[in-house]
């Protein structure tokens, strides 16, 4: 009798052969299509990682464009965040209808970010269009063709000795640094303190406090968000508006005054210390003596009083005589019997009179 096969086995093996094939033909499927990488990741994934890398200060992430149709390059100030995002950023603050901007330098606030477009006379002082700024990073946006190079973090220290060393004045204690921004203290009592920025490579002073310049003005410079609180006594035109640098002006025929703390001797001819009439006092004593200017004494120089004993504004009206005692107490001599110098720096103290 011939032996037959069970059916069981025969079953067996025809589903084993059908098995085989399946993993012959998954192999050649395989080793037929692309090569894998030997961490698993794809060219997607590595492209992403690398466009996400944070770009740190001074990096070029991009060029976008200015309302005016002029392209800039946008460029991380400080901190740090992927250039992807900085772009992104920047669009949306020229682009998105549903941001609120404000002023003439299209302040916006949004998602953390205050976002500026100074003026074009503060613009080219700056040496950017355009300002957005964080706690974590500072991007700025460079007009192309401007001739401004992108920021490096290297510059002056801000430390107190390097500061006083630029300014001519003590810093007394560590002052509050940013980029190129810092608040000083050169005095621990009365007014002595202020906000120097970094200028041509060396400390200069922005401002000393109080100070009458306005917070819209003071953030369109690029003052740090931070320190925008010292600005309180912010004197605004009969429309309401800014009045930037003729913040604290009378209405008169002669505008208000700045002059730079440099060391100019002026020979003061009148002082009005009464609120209820300032530009009355003013105007006379502009009126007596021609050719002469006015400030105010808490906008200017930390070398002049800056404020009367009953705690009022002091306006100066004066006039400039030179860099020289002699040329001071010459000028002093051709006015009246009140008249007296003064020097307009960092240094003086503000109770001393140019000796005549």
């Amino acid at each position: 009798m011939r032996y037959r096969t069970p059916r069981f086995f025969t079953l067996h093996r025809a589903l084993t052969a059908a098995v085989l094939g399946i993993v012959l033909i998954a192999t050649a499927c395989a080793t037929s299509g692309e090569p894998q990488s030997a961490s698993g990741s794809s060219t997607g994934l590595s492209n992403m990682e690398q466009t996400q890398e944070l770009a740190g200060p001074g990096t070029r992430c991009g060029t976008v464009t200015f309302a005016s149709g002029t392209p800039g390059s946008v460029v991380v100030q400080s901190g740090a965040m992927s250039c992807t995002a900085a772009v992104a950023l920047i669009n949306r603050y020229f682009t998105d209808p549903s941001l609120v901007r404000q002023g003439n330098t299209n302040s916006a606030v949004f998602d953390g970010w205050t976002c500026v477009s100074p003026t074009a006379v503060a613009a080219e002082i700056a040496g950017y269009g355009t300002k957005c700024e964080s706690n974590d990073a500072t991007l700025i946006v460079v007009p192309q063709g401007s001739g401004a190079e992108a920021p490096t973090p290297s510059g002056p220290a801000c430390t107190a000795e390097a500061i006083s060393a630029d300014l001519g004045q003590p810093i007394i204690v560590p002052p509050r640094c940013y980029d190129g921004w810092a608040h000083v203290t050169w005095s621990a009592v009365g007014d002595g303190s202020g906000l120097a920025h970094i200028v041509g490579g060396k400390w200069a002073l922005y401002t000393a406090f109080p100070t009458m310049k306005c917070p819209d003005e003071a953030r369109a410079d690029g003052v740090p968000e931070a320190e925008l609180g010292n600005f309180t006594m912010c004197a605004r035109d009969s429309q309401g508006e800014a009045a930037g640098d003729g913040a604290g002006d009378l209405g008169l025929s002669v505008p208000i005054t700045r002059p730079a703390c440099d060391g100019l001797g002026i020979v003061v001819v009148y002082s009005a210390t009464n609120p209820g009439s300032y530009a009355t006092e003013v105007g006379n004593a502009l009126a007596a003596h021609p050719g002469a200017k006015y400030l105010r004494t808490d906008g200017s120089c930390p070398s002049l009083r800056q404020q009367s004993d009953e705690g009022n504004p002091i306006y100066a009206v004066y006039k400039p005589a030179g860099y020289s005692q002699s040329e001071v107490c010459a000028a002093v001599r051709r006015e009246n019997d009140d008249a007296y110098g003064k020097w307009l720096d960092m240094t003086t103290d503000p109770q001393v009179i140019v000796s005549c």
